[in-house]
């Protein structure tokens, strides 16, 4: 590496959209299957010299150390989950482990706390995921748009959920929000639920498809950026 400026270009996993009836059974069919990542010994060896290069010749000069550990934590899982989506306030409980470790752990190349919180998050979808899909039909045929409820505009409102219900309802709410704008697009009623079909089923298979050098590239973009 050169003391030029580091650049890794990550995927953000924005995901925000849905699935439905006759076409569903095929979409289901066609989701992908799941296995945890794991990094590479190349991966390692890449990071202990980008965090040399960062350290030694970034004009900061910002050792990596406990807090730049503990900002690394919260901007590697914002870039993951920045809407709060996914995960639950248990799974930021059980990341908290690694909030004062990854500065020892990465000067030695182990990257097991991007891999293993890249793999929650993984999971973690793709159960969201999976039931949006199994139960969009009815969700769909459910929704009241007589009812007087609404959704943050502003991501910061909202606060990781410590359960599942309040994150079905997060959900729910999302899911009217995105039927109510094909509503007013003038999509014909019967074409919205394969409409999101398509779109969470090509999400899906996107995410599927990331293997250990993608994840490298967001853990380390998450802590370039904090040079910058």
């Amino acid at each position: 590496m050169s003391g030029e400026k580091l650049l890794y270009l990550s995927k953000k996993l924005q995901l925000s959209t849905l699935l439905s009836a006759p076409a569903l059974l095929l979409y289901c069919l066609a989701l992908p299957s799941w296995a945890a990542i794991e990094p590479s010994a190349n991966e390692s060896a890449t990071m202990v010299e980008l965090i040399d290069q960062l350290e030694q010749r970034h004009y900061a000069k910002h050792t990596y150390d406990d807090d730049m550990s503990s900002a690394h934590l919260d901007s590697y899982v914002e870039s993951l989950d920045g809407g709060k989506m996914f995960f639950t306030s248990a799974d930021l409980a059980d990341f908290e482990k690694y909030r004062k470790a990854m500065d020892e752990q990465l000067h030695e190349g182990n990257l097991e706390a991007g891999f293993f919180i890249f793999n929650r998050f993984q999971e973690r979808l793709q159960s969201r995921m999976q039931k949006v899909v199994d139960t969009l039909p009815e969700t769909v045929a459910a929704m009241d748009f007589t009812v007087d409820e609404s959704v943050p505009l502003d991501i910061d409102e909202f606060t990781w959920a410590t359960t599942q219900a309040e994150l079905d309802d997060r959900w729910r709410k999302r899911l009217k929000n995105e039927v109510l704008s094909l509503k007013l697009a003038k999509k014909p009623a019967e074409e919205i639920a394969p409409t999101l079909a398509k779109r969470y089923s090509s999400q899906l298979k996107r995410v599927a498809q990331y293997n250990d050098q993608d994840v490298f590239q967001i853990y380390a973009n998450a802590l370039t950026e904090l040079y910058d």
